[in-house]
């Protein structure tokens, strides 16, 4: 049996938007979004994300997240402190 998009969405997706508390009009995309840039925010390598997220290559990951890994030579910078 094949689901369709509009049952999918009304019989599954809002449910579970109401039962996280999240807005009506949140998207499956906006939490995709925020999944990938939490998981760059905790330098997790770019190539586990890009794998997570299901790109063919960690370069799509790389350009669609540019402003999430520019913060992350600020990390680098410390860990190199912290090993010196």
């Amino acid at each position: 049996m094949s689901i369709h998009r509009a049952t999918l969405h009304i019989t599954y997706w809002k449910p579970l938007l109401k039962a996280a508390g999240l807005p009506r009009d949140t998207r499956f995309h906006d939490l995709r979004h925020t999944a990938a840039s939490l998981m760059l925010g905790q330098n997790i390598p770019l190539p586990v994300v890009s794998h997570v997220l299901g790109h063919s290559n960690p370069a799509i990951t790389g350009t669609v997240y540019a402003h999430m890994l520019s913060n992350m030579s600020v990390y680098g910078a410390e860990a190199m402190d912290q090993i010196l």
